[in-house]
């Protein structure tokens, strides 16, 4: 009988100790826990070596790709005094050559979706806004 005693008061002190550390379920965690914060350390960090990657598969595309592109600059240089339209004709194949290549060596890094569409945007502006960098 003492034993069954003392088994109930150490069973309930246990389970009022325990209910001291819990939170209550309907308390939201705050935007300052512990938790949270690891989880936003995680997100940057994710998106941080994410841009990395997107740099480093740029600098990989354009150097695999560079063939191509000097050969759009050159194009673009030797209808400079067409008209944008016969310009046009004459260079977008290489541009769409170039794009699918430089696409391709993204897909090859790992880089796709929304990542792979502006990296090939911002090189394409950057091709345009550089020039220059082919000998003919």
């Amino acid at each position: 009988s003492s034993i069954s005693t003392l088994c109930v008061l150490l069973t309930s002190d246990l389970f009022f100790f325990f209910l001291m550390f819990l939170q209550p379920l309907s308390s939201p965690l705050s935007s300052s826990s512990a938790a949270s914060d690891v989880y936003k350390r995680q997100a940057q960090t994710t998106s941080i070596k994410s841009h990395a990657r997107v740099k480093s598969a740029g600098e990989s595309a354009a150097v695999v790709c560079a063939r191509l592109g000097c050969m759009y600059e050159l194009c673009h240089k030797r209808f400079m005094a067409s008209t944008p339209s016969r310009r046009q004709a004459k260079c977008d194949g290489i541009l769409q050559l170039w794009t699918a290549c430089y696409g391709t060596q993204l897909d090859r890094e790992g880089v796709t979706g929304e990542a792979r569409n502006a990296a090939i945007d911002t090189a394409i502006q950057s091709q345009a806004d550089t020039g220059a960098t082919c000998t003919s």
